[in-house]
């Protein structure tokens, strides 16, 4: 969802103008003699108009009728606007008429050229008003009306293309990834088995909860950390994540990877650890997988691969590895499946507890 603002047209791709062009139509109409002629005649028409310029465009008309009603206090004269000829224009006409000089009488409405060929203003004008002598509506005798038509004709259409102002891509994680095993302007070096990496204390303590609380101590404000416990190769990539949010061996060392990501606190990359080992997961490691995820608090793991297990207990319980999650992690295998017999035996049944959804296996099929 995007929000209209000024902003939005300075970030527009392109624009479109129509400029249409208002025709406007003034016609008036006089009855002579009215006083007296309307007692003769209750319909009257006017000449097609407008004449001259437009007149092969439109051709229009008004008629003025009187409807009685049976007394002189509710008798009125309708007015209506015809449309002689229905011509090649569409959309609608403002039609506005009033009692030449006289405010209060105009009326106004929309005209459909497609469809109506009349509109009526009724009721125009109630008799009692219109000869009252105070009123001054017939002066000399004559009824004058004045009609106002106004349509647009045409719309001239523009368009083009903007040329907006180009903004680069952002390149954070290239413009940091420089930055890493860079000996210029690193203040640290972490090292593993003899393997030094050059990196910086801000960088580290921004991402890392681990890194943070280290530098924070008396005991690490020198230059350098050591880091045994970790894999060289394993520390590498992690660092690299650290400064680029990617990790380019994540398949090849997943298991390991989620060990130093649940140790230094990295929840994006232990979550894309779990999803790498869950494309992984099949038959030979799926009770591996259970125990490295228990291990290791990876909660979305750790759920899969019991619904994976729960879904083909029958050939994971006869692998090596259930075989050794028996033996050796009895707890972990009470809280989550049903045992048949005892633990030497290793007969076990999936838990009718389970939400068995399929998933597929890439390697197992």
């Amino acid at each position: 969802m995007f929000r209209i603002s000024d902003k939005f047209e300075h970030e527009s791709n392109d624009w479109s103008t129509v400029e249409p062009k208002i025709v406007k139509f003034n016609h008036v109409w006089t009855i002579e003699n009215f006083g007296e002629a309307w007692q003769l005649r209750e319909n009257w028409e006017s000449m097609d108009f407008p004449i001259g310029e437009h007149e092969n465009e439109f051709k229009w008309r008004l008629k003025l009728a009187l409807i009685r009603k049976g007394d002189n206090v509710s008798d009125y004269f309708q007015l209506s606007v015809h449309q002689v000829e229905r011509l090649y224009f569409h959309g609608e006409a403002k039609v506005t008429c009033a009692i030449m000089n006289h405010e209060e009488t105009q009326q106004k409405k929309l005209f459909n050229l497609s469809s109506d060929k009349t509109v009526c203003f009724e009721p125009f004008i109630y008799c009692c008003k219109l000869f009252n002598a105070d009123n001054n509506y017939l002066p000399h005798d004559k009824l004058t009306i004045a009609c106002q038509i106004r349509l647009i004709t045409d719309a001239a259409c523009t368009c083009g293309k903007m040329n907006p102002i180009k903004v680069p891509d952002t390149k954070v994680a290239e413009d940091f990834g420089k930055l890493f095993d860079n000996e210029q302007y690193s203040d640290i070096k972490v090292s593993s088995n003899g393997h030094e990496i050059y990196a910086h204390k801000n960088i580290l303590s921004a991402r890392s909860q681990f890194f943070e609380t280290m530098f924070q101590t008396d005991q690490h404000s020198r230059n350098r950390v050591i880091l045994d416990d970790v894999d060289p190769q394993v520390l590498i990539d992690l660092l690299r994540f650290i400064y680029t949010d990617q990790t380019p061996n994540l398949d090849n060392l997943a298991m390991q990877l989620l060990q130093a990501a649940d140790k230094f606190k990295l929840a994006k990359l232990k979550a894309l650890c779990e999803k790498s080992l869950f494309t992984q997961l099949c038959l030979d490691n799926a009770a591996e997988t259970l125990i490295l995820s228990d291990l290791f608090n990876a909660l979305q793991l750790k759920a899969r691969a019991i619904e994976y297990i729960n879904m083909n207990m029958d050939m994971v319980k006869e692998t090596d590895g259930w075989h050794n999650l028996a033996r050796n992690n009895h707890q972990l295998v009470n809280d989550h499946f049903v045992v048949v017999g005892n633990y030497s035996d290793t007969l076990f049944v999936r838990s009718d507890k389970a939400n068995y959804n399929k998933y597929s296996c890439e390697k197992c099929g």
